[in-house]
C-alpha cells in the first residue's frame, strides 16, 4: 500500500495543520491584494461575488477565443466594467451586473463551452470546512473541543513522538501557527494559478526523482488514478527546521477528492515527486446530515502539520441502554499529523472526546 493513505481511518478525520504568512483570497479572477476600486474589493471581501467573477473570466476567455471579432469584444467587456459594474455600490448590484452578463456572453460560446458553465464551482457547495474567510476562524471550535480531552493522545503508537505529549498544553496557550493558503481557485483558467505545477504533466518516471509510479506527480495528481477537479488551495511553506529538513521549500495543493474526502500534498515540483499525503474523511461519508471535518495547516515546534477536527453528533454520546445523555457533548475526534519530506518520518497522533457516562439505574418505586 502507498504511504500515501496510511493515516486514513474509517472512523477518524485527520485535521490537517499548515502555517502560511501569505494572505488568504478568493477566487476571483483579479489579484484581490493590489485592488484599486471599491467594487474590487466588495468582490474579493464576498465568496458568491468571487465565485461569479471567476465564473465570468472563464466565460469571457471562451468567448474571446471563438469570437469572429475579438477586439470588438475586448471593447465591449470594457464598456460593461465601466458603465455597469464600477458604477454599482452595494452587493447586490454588483450581482445582478455579474448574472446579466454571464447571460450576455453565453451566446458568443460554443454549445459545448456554455454548457460547461452551467454549473460552476461553487464555494457555498463544498462542505462548512470551504466557508472560513481564514483557516485561523476554525481554531476557537477545535479549542473548545480539546479542552476536555486528556493531555496525552488516546490515538496512535503507544510512545507518541515527543510534540503529541505537548501539544494539547502549547494549542490551549496558543503557541501554533496557522499556515493560511496563498491562493484559492475555483478553475484551473484561473489567470493567478501558477503553471509550474502543470510541467510535470509530461514527465516520465525515469526523468523525475520518484521510484515509483504512486509517486510520480501530475496536476490532477495521477497517483493512485485519482482525477482531482477544482477548487484547490495551495501553500508555499519553508519545511520543519531540523538538520536534514532546514531551508528547504514544500509546495502543498489542497483539495477534495468526492464530497467527503479533503487531500493535503505536499510535491517537490523540481523532481515532480510526491512527497506525503495526508487525507481527512469528513463525517458526512457515514452521514450526509452530520457536520463536516475542519482541517487546517499549522506550525508547531518548528514543523509543518496538519490539524483536524471532525464531530459525529450521534455517534457513542448514548448509554449501554442506548439512551442519550443528558449534557453530554457529541463523539469527536481530533488529529495531529505531520508532513515530511523524508520517508518513514511521518508521525500523527489522535485525541477523542471522553466516554459518555452510563446511565444511572433508575430507583424502582414499588
Amino acid at each position: 500500500m502507498s504511504k500515501h493513505g496510511k493515516n486514513v481511518s474509517a472512523v477518524a478525520v485527520i485535521i490537517i495543520v499548515t502555517v502560511l504568512c501569505s494572505p488568504f483570497t478568493y477566487g476571483a479572477s483579479f489579484d484581490c491584494t493590489k485592488t484599486s476600486t471599491t467594487v474590487e474589493k466588495m468582490i474579493c471581501s464576498d465568496k458568491k461575488l468571487s465565485d461569479l467573477d471567476s465564473n465570468l473570466a472563464v466565460l469571457y476567455k471562451m468567448a474571446l477565443s471563438e469570437s469572429k471579432n475579438p477586439q470588438e469584444l475586448k471593447e465591449m467587456q470594457k464598456q460593461w466594467l465601466t458603465d455597469v459594474r464600477n458604477k454599482c455600490t452595494t452587493i447586490r448590484c454588483i450581482e445582478a451586473s455579474y448574472a446579466k452578463r454571464l447571460v450576455e456572453l453565453k451566446p458568443s460560446t460554443s454549445e459545448l463551452a456554455a454548457k460547461d458553465l452551467e454549473i460552476p464551482v461553487r464555494v457555498e457547495d463544498l462542505g462548512e470546512n470551504w466557508q472560513y474567510k481564514r483557516d485561523s476562524e476554525k481554531v476557537p471550535e477545535i479549542m473548545k473541543a480539546m479542552k476536555t480531552v486528556k493531555t496525552n493522545p488516546q490515538i496512535g503508537s503507544k510512545n507518541p513522538p515527543p510534540f503529541c505529549r505537548t501539544f494539547k498544553k502549547d494549542f490551549l496557550a496558543k503557541k501554533f501557527q496557522v499556515i493560511e493558503p496563498e491562493l484559492q481557485i475555483l478553475s484551473l483558467d484561473d489567470p493567478r494559478f501558477d503553471k509550474r505545477w502543470l510541467r510535470c504533466n509530461d514527465i516520465d518516471l525515469e526523468d523525475s526523482a520518484a521510484t515509483n509510479d504512486d509517486d510520480l506527480f501530475s496536476f490532477p495528481w495521477r497517483g493512485r488514478g485519482i482525477n482531482a477537479e477544482p477548487p484547490y488551495r495551495f501553500y508555499r511553506v519553508t519545511m520543519d527546521t531540523n538538520i536534514k529538513n532546514k531551508g528547504q521549500v514544500g509546495d502543498i495543493v489542497e483539495y477534495k477528492e468526492g464530497k467527503t474526502i479533503q487531500t493535503y500534498l505536499l510535491v517537490d515540483l523540481k523532481g515532480c515527486k510526491t512527497l506525503d499525503a495526508e487525507q481527512v474523511i469528513s463525517p458526512k461519508e457515514f452521514n450526509p446530515e452530520w457536520p463536516d471535518a475542519l482541517s487546517m495547516l499549522i506550525r508547531y515546534q518548528g514543523r509543518v502539520m496538519v490539524l483536524s477536527y471532525a464531530s459525529y453528533p450521534s455517534y457513542g454520546a448514548y448509554s449501554k441502554n442506548q439512551q442519550k445523555q443528558p449534557g453530554e457533548s457529541n463523539y469527536f475526534v481530533i488529529f495531529l499529523t505531520k508532513l515530511t519530506r523524508h520517508e518513514h518520518e511521518s508521525a500523527h497522533c489522535g485525541w477523542t472526546s471522553p466516554k459518555p457516562r452510563e446511565a444511572s439505574p433508575k430507583k424502582i418505586v414499588n
